[in-house]
C-alpha cells in the first residue's frame, strides 16, 4: 500500500511492535495508525528513532523527543531533553539511552542516560566521522562503529583538547597536587589547573610569571612546584593563584 512505498523501519522488543515510516512522519503501532508528528524529524536514513522504557525516542536537531505507548489509545509527545548542537547518533543498551552530538569539528560528546530523562553524564572524545553503531562492553567501555573504524570510548579517561577554554597553548608540564587538582604549565602562556569540574586560569600568577620550564614536582605538603623562567626566575610553590610563593 501507500505506506510501504516509502521509506521505514520496524523497532521491536518482547512487548510490543512499532513501525515509523517517512511519510508525515507517522507511526502504525500493534496494527494501529498513529498520527504524524507535529515536527519535522531528521530522515530515518541518518538517525533512527529506538524505543526506550515504552517510549519511541527521536531526533529533531538539537532536541530529543518522545512518543509515549502506556495508552494506546492516546499516545502523546514530549520533550525529553535538548543538547547545544546537532545530534549526531541515538541508541540503547540494557536500561541505558545514549545519545552522541558535536561540541565542535573535532570533538564529540557522548552523553548517557540511566533509567530516565532526569540527570545525564557526558564523555568527550576526538571523532570526526559518521556513526552507524555503538555498543558497551562488561568492563563500561563504549564501541562505535563509523565510517573510518571501531572507535573505543573508555569513560574514566578524561581527554582535554587544545581548544577547551583556559586550555594554554604550548603545554609543556603537568602535575597533580595533593588535593587531585591537575596543573598545566605552558612555554609561554603561564598556567592553568583544573579542579575536577572545569579548567582555570591562574590570572594572578600569570602576569607575572608566563613562561614556564618542562619541569615540575610536588613539595612535602603536596604542592605543586613550577620551574619560572620569566619575571623573578626560579621554583614557583602554588597552593592557588591567591597563594603562592618563589623560593
Amino acid at each position: 500500500d501507500s505506506i510501504i512505498s516509502n521509506h521505514f523501519t520496524l523497532i521491536s522488543d518482547s512487548k510490543k511492535e512499532v513501525i515509523w515510516f517517512q511519510k508525515n512522519n507517522g507511526f502504525i503501532y500493534k496494527n494501529k495508525m498513529i498520527a504524524p508528528l507535529k515536527v519535522k524529524v531528521s530522515p530515518i536514513t541518518s538517525i533512527n528513532p529506538v524505543l526506550y522504557k515504552n517510549q519511541l525516542i527521536y531526533v529533531n536537531d538539537t532536541k530529543l523527543l518522545c512518543k509515549s505507548f502506556d495508552d494506546e489509545s492516546n499516545s502523546y509527545e514530549s520533550l525529553c531533553d535538548i543538547t547545544p548542537s546537532t545530534i549526531d547518533f541515538i541508541g540503547t543498551v540494557e536500561n541505558e539511552f545514549v545519545l552522541i552530538y558535536k561540541k565542535n569539528k573535532r570533538t564529540s560528546v557522548l552523553r548517557s542516560y540511566q533509567n530516565n530523562f532526569n540527570s545525564f553524564k557526558e564523555i568527550p572524545f576526538k571523532f570526526s566521522s559518521k556513526i552507524l553503531s555503538f555498543t558497551k562492553d562488561s568492563a563500561g567501555n563504549y564501541w562505535v562503529g563509523t565510517h573510518n573504524g571501531l572507535l573505543k570510548i573508555i569513560p574514566s579517561l578524561l581527554v582535554f583538547s587544545q581548544d577547551e577554554d583556559n586550555m594554554p597553548p604550548n603545554v609543556t608540564t603537568t602535575q597533580e597536587d595533593a588535593k587531585g587538582h591537575v596543573w598545566f604549565g605552558s612555554g609561554d602562556n603561564g598556567i592553568s589547573v583544573y579542579d575536577g569540574r572545569k579548567i582555570n586560569l591562574t590570572n594572578r600568577i600569570n602576569k607575572i610569571h608566563k613562561d614556564i620550564l618542562d619541569c615540575s614536582t610536588l613539595d612535602k605538603a603536596g604542592q605543586v612546584l613550577f620551574n619560572s623562567a620569566s619575571g623573578k626566575k626560579g621554583l614557583l610553590s602554588i597552593k592557588s593563584d591567591e597563594e603562592y610563593e618563589l623560593l
